[in-house]
């Protein structure tokens, strides 16, 4: 009686299950672990490759044995170059996706190695450049991107440090071209103009051609009659008085000489409440501090000290709970004349805000 034929045998194991022979599946299991392949996969490899890659192994003569097909698969120099590598590959990564609940979503799919696992994600071909694509599919492109990189960073939380590195290394003449189609312009909030100002002595109509210029490169500064409503709000009542002055003059002999002329001399009427109002102030945008316990969590150290420069002399209090006390940004004039910082010039202006002096030391407790 002649043996069944080779087809004859399919179509009698036709819907039965796969089932290998203990010595098949320990010979696969060899040759998986010499791969670096794990080894409760071998059944499932052996399977792929009767079900997609015997045939073209039988085209190209050879073996077509499961082990064999394997083995010389791994062995090979130049798989790319090995009838039966890729349909083996395709088939390997379609069932192990196909087992992969939301992989379509960007879900990655892990394969077990020695070290730590080979992660792979599905991504869509493009099959159009992104300029020639809907808003819609722009949109989905845009969320995949956002998923990877979510994935490379190791987390939603860290995503935007990712980003914030992608972005730095955009080329500047890029970076402005974007923002520039876009139509994003920073936008430096209002009360920074105030300190610039305030900082680089400005007039209000210096302000407002800085601002034209900084609108030209697309920065835009704050609204200047707001500008001016916080300088109106942070304006304290002031006192003015000529006083008479020593100075220093040279004769005609060119010899030194003093002589006393009177001389504006400008200070805050209320020192108490604008120590106080600028306490408020410090508190609101909590900058306060201890200096790590130097300060006792009850007190407020403060010190007066003063400033010639330009033909001025500054009288300035500056609040030693803060960081940087002697920065130039924590330093308030509260009185200045027109004179140098001599010894008399100095009497005569604090003998008339002594008083002032004195009530600012009397606020112990009250702050």
């Amino acid at each position: 009686m002649s043996k069944p034929g080779r087809k004859c045998k399919e179509r009698k194991n036709r819907g039965r299950p796969k089932v290998l022979s203990d010595g098949l599946q320990q010979t696969a299991k060899g040759t998986c672990e010499t791969a670096g392949v794990n080894t409760e996969n071998a059944s499932e490899i052996l399977i792929v490759i009767e079900q997609k890659a015997v045939r073209s192994l039988s085209d190209n003569d050879i073996p077509v044995d499961r082990c064999k097909a394997i083995q010389t698969l791994l062995e090979s120099d130049n798989l790319d170059e090995t009838p039966g590598f890729e349909e083996l590959t395709t088939a390997c990564i379609k069932r192990k996706l196909s087992a992969t609940a939301g992989y379509k979503s960007g879900a990655p799919i892990k394969l077990k190695t020695k070290g730590q696992p080979l992660c792979q994600t599905y991504v869509p071909q493009a099959r159009k450049v992104s300029g020639e694509v809907s808003e819609r599919t722009k949109a989905m492109r845009a969320k995949w991107v956002e998923e990877t990189r979510s994935r490379l960073a190791g987390g939603d939380d860290y995503s935007t440090v990712q980003q914030q590195k992608e972005i730095k290394r955009i080329k500047k003449d890029e970076k402005d071209v974007i923002l520039g189609e876009l139509g994003l312009t920073p936008n430096i909030p209002d009360g920074a103009g105030l300190i610039l100002k305030s900082s680089l002595s400005l007039p209000w109509n210096k302000l407002r051609s800085l601002k034209r210029w900084l609108r030209s490169w697309r920065v835009n500064l704050g609204s200047e009659r707001i500008e001016r409503q916080l300088a109106t709000n942070r304006k304290y009542p002031l006192s003015a008085v000529n006083l008479p002055f020593v100075f220093t003059v040279r004769g005609p002999d060119n010899k030194q000489d003093t002589e006393i002329r009177l001389a504006p001399c400008v200070a805050v009427q209320d020192l108490v409440q604008t120590v106080v109002s600028y306490l408020d102030y410090l508190e609101s945008e909590n900058k306060l501090t201890t200096h790590d316990g130097y300060i006792p969590k009850d007190q407020i150290w403060m010190k007066v000290g003063g400033d010639k420069g330009k033909g001025y002399m500054k009288s300035v209090f500056e609040i030693c709970n803060v960081e940087s006390p002697n920065s130039l940004k924590h330093s308030v004039v509260w009185n200045l004349f027109a004179a140098a910082d001599s010894e008399v010039n100095l009497r005569t202006a604090m003998g008339v805000y002594k008083s002032r002096l004195t009530n600012l030391m009397a606020i112990n407790g009250s702050k």
